[in-house]
Order: C-alpha cells, then structure tokens, then sequence
C-alpha cells in the first residue's frame, strides 16, 4: 500500500511539474466592436435622444458625413423631431458652422437642419443673416469630433447649435411674434458610435 501510495505521488507531481506554463494571451482590445450609435442633446431644456436603429449616418467620397437622427423627448414618445448634421469630415476636430476659410473654401465646418413633425419647415443653422454671423461670431454653434476609432469604423463628439425658421414669411406663414419662429438652441449635444465606414 505504501509503495501504490508512493508510486501514485510520484506520477502526480511528474505530471504537474511536466506541464509547462502556456504563454499568457496578447490582451483583447475591443477596437474592432462596433457599437450602436446614440445622439443625445437638450433642445430649449428638453432632452432628446436617438439610439440604434434611429440613427443613420452617411460618408460620401467627398469627405463630408451626414447624421441623422429620429430622437424622443425621453419623457414623451409622442414629441419627436428630427435633427440633421453636416459635417466637412471625419477626423478628430473642431468643425464650426461658420467654417473656416481657406483659399477662399470652407475647409472644416457643420451644419444642422432640425425638423418638428408638427411643422412643414426646419430650423437651420445656416439661415442667419451674414451680418448676423460677424457680429457675433459662431453664432450657429458647432461640433467637436473627439475620438475616431479608425479599426471599427465609428466617432465621438459633441455639439452645440442656434438654429434659426427660415426667414421669408411665406414659408411658415406666421406672425413675427408666434413662438415658433424664436431661435432654438440645442446643448450638451453627444455623439457616439456614429459610423463613418460601412
């Protein structure tokens, strides 16, 4: 019995000691995950949000990608609009409405065009007066990309915008002093996982 119990040790620590150690794995980064694309922001205090399936995106040869987004009042369903973003690219940077001119071309700039389903018009950020413009700078707002995830395709950033009605009458058909032609003012906007690559 104790020669059985001697032999049986002898070949347990023969082969705990004959395993040879496994190489630790390279460490997983989640690069290549992609993630579902949200849009959040607040609009006049209310906040809205678009995710997954509400959330489009574009990127034409150009180089311009458009957003956009079919986002909810998150305390009412029923309160949706629609909020479009232009933007001159898709690298990390500061991209503001009224551009920057370079050789007498926009060379990074955005846009955004926001849609009420109770209105036949949009908001734009680019229906300001020049005059409007240069007297108080970057009046339209604009967009920050912060992160580009080059492996899965996707960006991050923020954004801040004015957005103005259209300025002829007869396209809204409403007193100058109705509510629905003040400015609207979205802030704390947010992007992620917003795909610039298919």
């Amino acid at each position: 019995m104790n020669k059985l119990f001697y032999i049986l040790s002898l070949l347990l620590f023969v082969t705990f000691t004959a395993c040879h150690k496994e190489p630790i794995d390279t460490v997983v980064t989640d690069d290549y995950i992609k993630g579902k694309a949200i849009v959040r922001f607040e609009l006049n205090g209310v906040t809205y949000g678009a995710r997954a399936n509400d959330v489009e995106s574009f990127y034409n040869p150009n180089g311009i990608l458009y957003i956009a987004a079919n986002a909810k009042d998150e305390n009412n369903d029923f309160d949706q609009i629609s909020l479009s973003i232009n933007i001159s690219s898709a690298e990390k940077g500061f991209y503001p409405t009224d551009g920057f001119i370079i050789n007498n071309e926009l060379d990074s700039y955005s846009t955004a065009l926001l849609k009420y389903k109770r209105l036949d018009w949009p908001y734009a950020t680019f229906q300001f007066t020049a005059e409007e413009t240069t007297q108080n700078i970057n009046r339209g707002g604009s967009l920050t990309i912060t992160e580009v995830n080059e492996f899965a395709g996707q960006i991050e950033g923020h954004f801040s915008f004015e957005l103005a009605p259209p300025p002829n009458e007869e396209e809204h058909n409403l007193p100058p002093d109705h509510p629905d032609l003040a400015i609207r003012k979205i802030e704390n906007g947010y992007f992620k996982y917003v795909n610039f690559k298919n």
